[in-house]
């Protein structure tokens, strides 16, 4: 609430100039949607994928063995590439 009424005019990282009209709320909402969000997915899947057993991830999910091998490969290769390509892609354009 403060960075539309009284902080309004305060600038944290004025000297940044990729950041210099941001406010607090908008440091804070860049930080949870561009870097927090994108990390978590990105830790979620690796977890999923590296360390917990197929066992697991078929019974919890109801697969077969082999939609479980398709889905633990996915989430080893294919879902951390997609989660980099995407949070990765609005920092380099």
């Amino acid at each position: 609430m403060l960075s539309f009424n009284l902080w309004s005019h305060w600038h944290p990282l004025a000297a940044l100039p990729a950041f210099a009209r941001a406010t607090a709320f908008d440091l804070i909402d860049f930080l949870t949607s561009n870097l927090m969000l994108p990390l978590g997915g990105l830790l979620l899947a690796v977890f999923a994928g590296w360390v917990l057993p197929v066992s697991l991830l078929a019974e919890e999910l109801r697969l077969g063995p082999a939609w479980a091998r398709r889905l633990r490969w996915m989430l080893r290769y294919v879902v951390p590439a997609g989660i980099a390509a995407a949070a990765l892609g609005p920092l380099l354009a």
